[in-house]
């Protein structure tokens, strides 16, 4: 069984910061997630699917969606003063999930770098 996630990644400052974070929240026993999630990106989940035509989504990805995707990101920046940064990708992730709905596996299918 498979589920999809279309992502946002960050620049890379704010990735370091956001790694930073989850490195904290480690040491002060808050949260392991971050340092339990080795490989993974810090990123924006735009949109998840139960079901997902990937060769259809990608074409469009590829050719609509990064202006769209800058500038809604810039827009949500603007009107929420918490979000520093800028968004520097995108992906479409494949889950693979257990009998139980459990993440054990997870495949980036594609990616691209935003302008």
């Amino acid at each position: 069984m498979y589920e999809y996630a279309f992502v946002g990644y960050l620049d890379h400052e704010t990735e370091v910061n956001f790694r930073r974070l989850w490195k904290d929240l480690s040491e002060q026993n808050i949260s392991h997630y971050g340092v339990e999630t080795k490989g993974k990106r810090p990123h924006i989940t735009i949109a998840d699917y139960d079901a997902l035509d990937k060769n259809r989504f990608i074409q469009l990805a590829d050719r609509f969606y990064e202006d769209k995707m800058v500038q809604a990101f810039s827009y949500c920046k603007k009107n929420i003063d918490q979000i520093h940064g800028t968004l520097s990708g995108i992906a479409l992730i494949e889950l693979k999930l257990n009998n139980d709905g459990v993440v054990v596996e997870d495949t980036v299918i594609f990616s691209k770098e935003l302008k």
